[in-house]
């Protein structure tokens, strides 16, 4: 994001690396998250929305729809987006203090998408974003974590079990 701090890390050794090689660093911060581990539509979402990060009014609508499509994966179809995210929040799927940024996302989204006075600042796209990210960490990327987490360790207990009886 202009004006913010970003790290990015790039692996070089003189003896492989050749400088004609496409510079292709890796983003350390702000985080880039997978979007494989999100629904199809909330992941078309999440991807359109960071494609405008430099278009402010842009990315708050694109926020909005966001929500739209989390709300819709979790079989919230009905109503325009405010209702929808407080039938979300009362379902149990969202504590309160990530359902209150959820709404004030809407807000933005709001002002982002009409003739409004207000604008949408560069640093509301990163409040917007965090909100945003938030939001996704705590539904989808944070289970799918666990659940990678959960398998791999499964895995090496099972084959410490299994050489443990080869040794026997």
């Amino acid at each position: 994001m202009c004006g913010e701090p970003s790290l990015r890390e790039y692996c070089w050794n003189d003896v492989y690396s050749d400088p004609s090689d496409a510079w292709d660093p890796k983003t350390i911060y702000p985080c880039e998250h997978e979007v494989t581990d999100l629904p199809e539509q909330v992941s078309r979402r999440y991807s359109e929305m960071m494609q405008v990060l430099f278009q402010p009014e842009s990315f708050a609508v694109g926020a909005g729809r966001l929500l739209e499509a989390v709300c819709a994966d979790r079989g919230i179809t009905e109503g325009n987006l405010h209702p929808r995210l407080k039938q979300l929040a009362a379902s149990g799927a969202l504590p309160e203090p990530l359902a209150n940024q959820a709404r004030l996302v809407k807000e933005y989204r709001n002002i982002g998408g009409h003739d409004d006075d207000r604008e949408i600042t560069p640093q509301d796209v990163v409040l917007i974003r965090g909100f945003v990210e938030g939001l996704l960490e705590y539904l989808y990327w944070g289970p799918e974590k666990y659940k990678r987490a959960l398998d791999a360790f499964e895995e090496r207990q099972a084959s410490r079990d299994r050489r443990a009886a080869a040794d026997g």
